[in-house]
């Protein structure tokens, strides 16, 4: 290297310092290997790779924090995903070779989505049940399997002693459906269990899920396998009679367990494995195992002599146990996948027939998985895929054509909602940073790409978004004091409430209820859209009275299931003079650039006034260098330089969480990683090159030390030659 090119290349690192120095403000796109993603996507850490893995990608759905539907490849390089409102389980490819997943925004049930991703067709239970949300199954002639959830109410004190006259019992049974969604064949629970086979389940509540059945499958020779988790039984039925062939395990067990003592309990997931008659895996969640541990078993079942061999399983140690979830997938080359479930344990482990771990992973961001599966997929969408997040000083745009490696560029499309999109934007990246929106307007945007050839896709889907922008001590609410009537708040009512919003002459917002309805959600009064940051403290004020004395809810919370409280407040008492209410509380959870405001009114009657409501930001102590930094460090990438892949080992002293950023000579963003909360050790990441050109990269690393809201940088060089 010449001295002018040294010279060139050290003062383009100083440039380069000085850029990330003053992005600082700015919020980071996620970028995992090429592939951009919304900033509460769980993502995919392997910490266990080999090359004995069976071929096929992973198919997970998670259920906490953000809602994906997600394909992956073994790294952790995102192969397809979709953002939800509500959890969609069950995630997976049918024998048809159509996807599908669980359903949950308009109705409660099913789709099927084919190779672009575009929903096929929609899937209920009949006969007035409501679909389960466990399992669905399409069988080889074309029909397919459900489990109906159904109540009654029953007089249990005719049964058991202490048992409650008007209990509610809740069934799960079995439908079949033919190709044309006519309803073919039912299986009723009642009608061949007896409740009192629910040994562990508190008979004398008032109300008792005592079957809960969580699969169902096609066996061998047509008939059906079905779990029943609260029985800890699985159960063989003739599909056509509906009689019960066999019972495994429970009260009414029929068989001899050979080799093992202990037999399962709460089980999912009951599969015949494939091509293979007479065997079976399960999930034995072993929530009544004496201690707890959960563990993959597959059992050889002999129906002459009735014996049941334990012939294979898998317990990664005595301390893994999760007492719901979970499943088992014998893959074709012999290999197992096991899904533990539960946020604190892998949610991928891939074994050999000799118990040898091969894969293991987790998600980055702590999450739950209902189901993981491993399929043979390559299917290239037809058009790009996009997500709007709303920042307090941006919006981003977030856009892939999963699958095509020939795109080479965007076109992103816009306007003001109601207006026109017309093209504001041509990038090479998957994402697109907005930065001179009007604030508190509402945008709506659509991307195309561009293929080697100069080929337009179509349109991807439509997103809207309000442009946020905010600063610390501002209040992060519009028209909080309603001098712009009630614009930026919506007025929910359900159920049989009765309520209109209007403004009287003190220019307070009044809420009139003519019907209150049965629960304090039944007239909603909220603003959306409001953006919180993880550990950063707010302030949430308002004044209020009523026509008479009552409560209300005043929250902060998730807008979309489970709705946490982030605000943790407890009902508001309201009386007939005006008062000012005031509460503070940090934001524990993951960042939520939607969460919302509401105030719930129903459950009471009177009238509600509200005036003056502001949420803001506390400002918090800024903390010396010295003391974030101490014991921090970040050791030269090995090896350096390096062809396609380097690791990155660093250690932290306390409790934070560590976001990579990797950025080109030009300061362009490449990739970054966040990880998932860290304690006290040394930790490690791999940057993975493969898609990027020779050159110099530089590492930022930014700190956020847990609790509180300052952040470090340290800046590191990386030279990639191929």
């Amino acid at each position: 290297m010449t001295q002018t090119m040294y010279r060139t290349i050290h003062i383009l690192y100083y440039l380069l310092l000085l850029l990330v120095i003053s992005a600082e403000a700015q919020e980071s796109i996620r970028i995992i290997n090429g592939v951009s993603v919304p900033s509460d996507f769980p993502g995919l850490s392997p910490s266990i790779l080999s090359d004995k893995v069976a071929p096929g990608k992973l198919f997970l759905a998670n259920s906490k924090n953000g809602r994906y539907i997600m394909i992956f490849e073994n790294d952790g390089t995102p192969y397809f995903y979709r953002r939800l409102s509500a959890d969609g389980r069950d995630f997976k490819v049918q024998p048809n070779g159509l996807l599908s997943r669980r359903y949950l925004t308009d109705h409660t049930g099913f789709i099927t989505l084919d190779s672009s991703y575009s929903v096929v067709d929609s899937f209920v239970c009949a006969n007035g049940y409501t679909t389960d949300e466990h399992d669905f199954q399409i069988t080889k002639n074309g029909h397919h399997l459900m489990i109906a959830k159904g109540m009654r109410h029953v007089d249990m004190s005719q049964i058991v002693s202490g048992g409650q006259a008007d209990a509610i019992l809740y069934d799960t049974h079995i439908q079949e459906f033919d190709e044309h969604n006519n309803l073919i064949f039912q299986w009723l629970c009642y009608e061949h269990y007896d409740i009192l086979d629910a040994v562990h389940e508190v008979l004398t509540a008032k109300s008792i899920d005592w079957v809960h059945i969580n699969s169902v499958a096609e066996d061998y020779d047509g008939n059906l396998i079905i779990s029943s988790r609260n029985l800890s039984e699985v159960t063989k039925i003739n599909r056509r009679t509906g009689v019960i062939i066999w019972r495994l395990g429970g009260v009414h067990n029929q068989f001899e367990f050979v080799d093992d003592s202990i037999g399962f309990s709460y089980q999912h997931d009951a599969r015949p494995v494939p091509g293979n008659p007479n065997h079976y895996t399960l999930f034995d969640n072993g929530n009544y195992h004496n201690p707890p541990f959960s563990r993959a078993v597959e059992y050889a079942l002999d129906t002459v002599s009735m014996q049941a061999t334990k012939v294979w399983e898998y317990r990664a140690d005595s301390q893994r146990f999760t007492g719901r979830f979970g499943n088992v997938q014998r893959l074709p080359n012999g290999n197992t996948l096991i899904n533990w479930g539960q946020s604190y344990l892998p949610k991928v482990s891939e074994v050999t027939p000799q118990g040898e771990v091969v894969y293991e992973a987790d998600f980055e961001i702590s999450s739950t998985c209902y189901r993981t599966f491993r399929f043979l997929w390559g299917v290239q969408a037809d058009k790009p895929y996009l997500v709007a997040e709303s920042f307090p000083d941006e919006v981003h745009l977030l856009f892939n054509t999963f699958g095509d490696e020939h795109v080479k560029k965007y076109i992103v499309y816009g306007a003001v909602r109601g207006n026109t999109l017309t093209p504001i934007d041509t990038t090479g990246y998957p994402y697109s940073r907005l930065t001179q929106l009007a604030n508190g307007k509402h945008y709506k945007f659509r991307v195309c790409s561009i293929d080697s050839s100069g080929m337009k896709s179509p349109l991807s889907n439509e997103v809207q978004v309000m442009a946020h922008h905010l600063t610390t001590g501002q209040n992060y609410l519009f028209n909080g004091d309603f001098s712009d009537s009630l614009n930026h708040w919506e007025l929910a009512i359900q159920d049989s409430a009765k309520a209109t919003a209007g403004i009287n002459t003190q220019e307070e917002l009044a809420l009139s209820i003519t019907r209150p309805g049965t629960k304090a959600q039944d007239i909603r009064f909220s603003q959306n859209e409001v953006p919180l940051l993880q550990y950063s403290k707010y302030r949430f004020q308002f004044d209020a009275y009523a026509q008479q004395n009552r409560l209300i809810e005043a929250k902060i919370e998730r807008a979309v299931s489970p709705y946490d409280n982030y605000g943790k407040i407890g009902p508001t008492y309201l009386k007939t003079i005006k008062q000012h209410f005031s509460y503070e509380f940090m934001m524990e959870n993951n960042d939520d650039y939607q969460a919302r405001v509401v105030f719930n009114c129903g459950a009471e009657p009177g009238d509600v006034y509200l005036d003056n409501v502001s949420l803001k930001e506390i400002p918090s102590a800024v903390i010396d260098k010295p003391h974030v930094l101490q014991g921090f460090r970040i050791f030269p990438n090995y090896p350096n330089p390096f062809n396609a892949q380097t690791r990155i080992e660093y250690k932290v002293t306390t409790r934070c969480k560590v976001h990579f950023q990797f950025y080109n000579i030009l300061g362009k963003l490449v990739s970054e990683t966040r990880q998932s909360p860290h304690h006290a050790g040394t930790y490690s990441i791999v940057f993975d090159g493969t898609r990027l050109s020779s050159g110099i990269y530089f590492v930022r690393v930014q700190v956020n030390i847990t609790g509180e809201r300052t952040f470090e940088f340290n800046t590191q060089k990386m030279v990639l030659i191929k």
